[in-house]
């Protein structure tokens, strides 16, 4: 709207939408504010916040080799304890998992199990409204399968700020760290991360590997309704309790009342028989991503075939260091029979980096 030629009637809309805009903004901060409050003073209470941080390259340096060449990029899961600031960064790169909902969801299990006090019993959780990460029906069913099903929690409550104003403590956590940093390995930056933050405690940095990505999507769907009947892009709270087994509890802002939705299947003949099914441990515990032949978790849609990709993302750059030369290396000795397609490769190679962790590779297994 061209606010030139907007009539008296629009310029006042659009002033009272500003208005209730601003005011809205600070409203998620009070909110986290009293949630890290209440979780001080309360030893079964926990608030945490999470976010993906900004995507680092392998490697960070300022060369043109490496600039205009392949980069392999670390991804990091921040998850932000509110009470105490202990902060664990989940790291992995491109060849182990994505970002998307099953991602997420894995990593926070992991934190909800290997983590948090089992003592923990009430759960307030914070992030951005990503639809791709955090505000999806996987995230939803996820958090209601741990309250009602896993049975970790009693409740649990997820709160989404508004566009733009969306700066949590993941942020702040990330800026500490050095992103200009001279790393040349997925290795270095753990080292790095490790060595950033010294008060008021150390960043606890985890190694993701493959194993801990889980297929939440299928492996909880048959217990939830294919098509909800409600909207979630315009909530702003969601509340998981035990004592609505069946539906959540949500509304559009942080002071106006819920309104109830039915989220998963009835109970009768069919619903039991699923639920009788997991509690006998058919379908208890949680089934790893199908991995290609080769092992590694690359999905459908590549340009690349998995070994291609990888062999061609591994070899970074053709800078002489020896921390790459290693790396490389280490990584071609994980193939092993799958060495013999490599020879279709080397003209590709030539286009891409040196050859020379390739041959070494070569020379030594086909001797």
């Amino acid at each position: 709207m061209d606010i030139q030629t907007a009539s008296p009637e629009q310029l006042v809309r659009l002033v009272q939408e500003k208005e209730l805009y601003l005011r809205k903004s600070p409203v998620f901060y009070d909110h986290k504010r009293a949630a890290r409050q209440a979780a001080q003073t309360d030893n079964t209470a926990a608030a945490v916040a999470f976010d993906f941080a900004k995507n680092l390259n392998c490697p960070n340096i300022s060369s043109n080799d490496a600039c205009y060449r392949r980069q392999l990029s670390l991804h990091t899961f921040i998850v932000h304890s509110l009470p105490d600031d202990k902060v664990h960064l989940f790291t992995y790169d491109e060849t182990v998992g994505k970002k998307d909902a099953d991602e997420v969801c894995s990593i926070l299990y992991f934190y909800f199990t290997q983590v948090l006090s089992e003592g923990i019993l009430s759960l307030e959780l914070f992030c951005d409204s990503c639809p791709g990460q955090n505000k999806n029906w996987t995230m939803i069913r996820f958090l209601h399968y741990m309250v009602m099903h896993q049975k970790r929690f009693q409740r649990i409550s997820i709160s989404f700020p508004i566009r733009g104003h969306s700066y949590m403590e993941c942020d702040h956590d990330m800026a500490v760290i050095n992103q200009k940093a001279r790393v040349e390995t997925p290795d270095g930056w753990l080292r790095e991360f490790e060595s950033t933050r010294k008060s008021p405690s150390p960043f606890n940095v985890v190694a993701v590997q493959q194993d801990m990505f889980l297929q939440i999507t299928n492996h909880i769907k048959i217990l939830y309704k294919a098509t909800p009947q409600f909207p979630i892009r315009p909530m702003r709270e969601i509340l998981f309790t035990r004592a609505h087994p069946r539906i959540i509890q949500h509304r559009a802002n942080w002071n106006g009342p819920f309104e109830s939705s039915v989220l998963s299947k009835p109970l009768g003949r069919r619903g039991a028989a699923c639920t009788q099914n997991i509690q006998r441990g058919v379908r208890t515990t949680y089934t790893p991503k199908e991995p290609t032949d080769n092992g590694l978790p690359f999905k459908s849609g590549f340009t690349f075939s998995p070994f291609q990709d990888c062999l061609l993302r591994v070899a970074l750059t053709s800078v002489r260091s020896r921390t790459i030369h290693d790396y490389q290396l280490s990584i071609l000795q994980q193939f092993g029979d799958l060495s013999i397609k490599a020879f279709g490769l080397q003209q590709k190679l030539k286009r891409y980096h040196s050859q020379a962790p390739y041959n070494h590779y070569l020379s030594a297994t086909h001797r």
